[in-house]
């Protein structure tokens, strides 16, 4: 018997039990649904005796006709229920008849009451309700019970039928295993001694024997490659080529090959000249960053590039001069930019980059500006200084475009725009992208110089109690005087110092110059009270924060005990646990600690009172509007209760208007800052505002 055809049987006898199982599983599945819509019909007859139950226990209490009504409404529903059962044996039918013979007691029970309430209350309409109600209770207990029996039956049915059908499964599973296990060892027995020989020719073969023969008389599959196998060592006897040489041949021709190949592949993938990839590369290499930043939900930036005058280099000098030009722009290129971009050459002095991954549009920005910087530095080729420009147009995947076409046309577009602006500078498809860029980069180079030459200064607002309207502190605010600009807004440039990583030198900058000025203060006598600082998120998770912090007060002078520092809630809420160990620190140094725009925030309550903190700061964004909206004075009126309840300080900031001071001295905050005591100030003009202060407690 041929192997196919033993193997044909092994397979029909599997695809028989597959069936048989398949069919066993179909007629339970169909059994189990049969059961599962009885036990549904049980539960929708017990949850209408459960109801009907509820509607007598309602009329027990109210007397109310209609919920008879009620009552019949379901006992005709629960007839249905029962007439359209469906049951499985004669243990079930009795419940069924039963239910439905007391249904029809409930039902004419019903309609005595029904009759009975209707000609109006009395007093022996009232004694023979109360005794149909008791009969009609009766009745409902005893439906209950054989809606719970009937229930029991049911699931028990339903477990008899599973045993059953897995019996018969079992048996099938049983019977066929059998049937495989013999087929396979006579299958396997028949072809163990041909194998063995197969096996035997071939290692002799292996070893170099081309004497080597299968004798086998079989007629099968295996008989026939015996054959082949002899016929293959007569061959090999016949000839005049050693296993070696016909080795070294395959192997000779097989390098040649590969190495045809990868010439093929660089040819089709690369730009000869400066081997960087080609179009059709780069086009395939952006639809596959396209389609897994898709995936991902994130972006990426596609750079046209096209150096400025390429042509007159040409032109002029010839294109062998033009060529080595190339070769060292895609050099420089290629080093300036991150290992995970993809640079291309389309052709001429056109180039494009693919940046991926972009955090932001100002990272293009970044890189872009990097490429520029890298063409600053002369050419020089062979005899000539070549001082070479490229302008850069960049689109942004998804804002503009989804497609490979649309996103480096509006990239082409672009680099054009930046060649109408004089060249030697890059251009987002979006404008306003394009003056957010560059005046992002512009500001934090300025910002870069101006902390190295410490140009940032230090601006004051003093701190009032609302007791004694007594000076009890102030509050450092970082101001920058740009020579050129003026004031530029805090909001500007501290997140920008953030976002570049400025901020830890800024702060402690700002913190040493305060620190300083109040030290000068208390020498000549001018007493700022407690010195209030802004820490970032940035700066509380410096690993070195303490250490700083520690040297400058070893510097200035200033006490830790009267210096506070001010944390925003949100720092606290994204990492509770590290923000207590650094605050924990902090307050160890005797320094005070504060939450700032407090209310702003999500921070839980139950954490709050574990925090080594001193002092709550009300958001002016409360106090604003704290005349006018009554839901800003109630969250003020909470947040001063809460301060209270915990045994802290609470400070409201941004008042302006008497009537707001006058709001928050009846609910009893304890302190306030804002124009309507003092505006900002300059270092110069602070010792004016101590001055009045002393002034005005010595006349109160």
């Amino acid at each position: 018997m041929k192997i196919a055809t033993k193997l044909n049987a092994l397979t029909l006898c599997t695809t028989f039990l597959s069936v048989a199982i398949a069919a066993s599983l179909l007629w339970q599945d169909h059994q189990q649904q049969q059961h599962f819509k009885r036990l549904d019909d049980v539960f929708r007859i017990q949850v209408s005796i459960d109801s009907l139950r509820a509607q007598l226990l309602t009329f027990r209490s109210t007397q109310d006709p209609a919920v008879l009504k009620s009552s019949h409404e379901i006992d005709a529903e629960l007839k249905t229920l029962l007439e359209n059962a469906p049951h499985i044996n004669n243990q079930q039918q009795i419940y069924l008849q039963s239910l439905a013979k007391q249904n029809d007691s409930v039902c004419y029970l019903l309609d005595q009451m029904i009759d009975l309430h209707s000609g109006g209350p009395s007093p022996q309409v009232d004694q023979a309700s109360q005794h149909l109600v008791n009969l009609l209770t009766g009745v409902v207990q005893s439906m209950t019970e054989d809606s719970i029996r009937l229930e029991q039956h049911a699931v028990s049915d339903s477990k008899q039928l599973r045993r059953e059908t897995h019996l018969m499964i079992g048996g099938l599973l049983f019977a066929f295993t059998l049937l495989l296990w013999g087929m396979s060892i006579n299958t396997s027995r028949s072809f163990r001694n041909r194998i063995a020989l197969l096996d035997k020719g071939i290692r002799q073969l292996s070893d170099g024997d081309t004497n080597s023969r299968i004798h086998t008389h079989s007629r099968d599959e295996i008989g026939e490659v015996a054959q082949h196998f002899n016929d293959m060592t007569d061959q090999l006897r016949a000839t005049t080529v050693s296993r070696d040489q016909l080795q070294a041949e395959v192997d000779k021709r097989t390098r040649e090959l590969n190495s045809q190949k990868q010439a093929l592949k660089q040819l089709a993938d690369h730009d000869q000249l400066t081997d960087l990839p080609n179009r059709a590369y780069f086009r395939q290499s952006l639809a596959s960053a396209i389609g897994k930043n898709k995936r991902a939900g994130t972006s990426a930036a596609v750079f046209f590039m096209d150096l400025d005058k390429f042509k007159q280099i040409n032109d002029s000098l010839g294109h062998h001069i033009g060529d080595e030009v190339l070769q060292e722009v895609s050099r420089r290129f290629r080093n300036r930019l991150r290992s995970s971009d993809f640079i291309a050459r389309l052709g001429g002095d056109e180039f494009t980059v693919i940046i991926d991954p972009l955090p932001n549009p100002q990272s293009a920005a970044q890189i872009a500006r990097q490429l520029l910087l890298c063409l600053k530095a002369p050419l020089n080729i062979e005899e000539h200084e070549l001082h070479l420009r490229t302008s850069i147009g960049i689109s942004i995947f998804p804002e503009d475009g989804d497609d490979v076409s649309t996103l480096m046309r509006n990239a082409d577009l672009a680099m054009y725009k930046a060649k109408e602006d004089g060249g030697n500078t890059f251009h987002f498809y979006n404008q306003a992208m394009t003056h957010d860029a560059v005046r992002k980069i512009s500001l934090e180079e300025e910002l870069r110089q101006a902390l190295k030459q410490h140009q940032l200064s230090v601006y004051y607002q003093p701190q009032y109690s609302l007791d004694n309207k007594r000076l009890v502190g102030v509050e450092a605010l970082a101001r920058w005087i740009h020579p050129e600009e003026g004031i530029i807004h805090p909001q500007e440039f501290i997140p920008l110092a953030e976002e570049r990583g400025l901020i830890q030198n800024l702060g402690m900058q700002i913190l040493e110059m305060a620190c300083q000025q109040c030290s000068l203060w208390m020498r000549d006598g001018i007493d700022p009270g407690v010195l209030a600082v802004n820490l970032s998120a940035r700066q509380l998770n410096h690993p070195h924060l303490r250490t700083q912090i520690t040297e400058i007060l070893d510097r200035t002078g200033w006490p830790a005990t009267r210096l506070e520092l001010e944390v925003t809630e949100s720092f606290f809420i994204k990492d509770p646990n590290t923000c207590l160990g650094v605050l924990n620190e902090l307050r160890e140094l005797g320094i005070k600690l504060a939450i700032d725009d407090f209310g702003t925030g999500y921070s839980s309550l139950s954490y709050l009172k574990k925090l080594p903190i001193s002092k709550l700061k009300i958001d002016r964004s409360f106090t604003r509007d704290l005349i006018d909206d009554a839901e800003d004075r109630a969250i003020s009126m909470a947040i001063i209760a809460l301060g209270k309840s915990l045994g802290l300080q609470v400070i409201a900031e941004g008042v302006e208007k008497q009537g707001q001071e006058d709001i928050l001295v009846s609910e009893g905050c304890d302190q306030v800052q804002g124009f309507l005591y003092g505006k900002p100030m300059p270092a110069e003009q602070f010792p004016n505002c101590a001055s009045a202060s002393l002034l005005l407690n010595e006349t109160l």
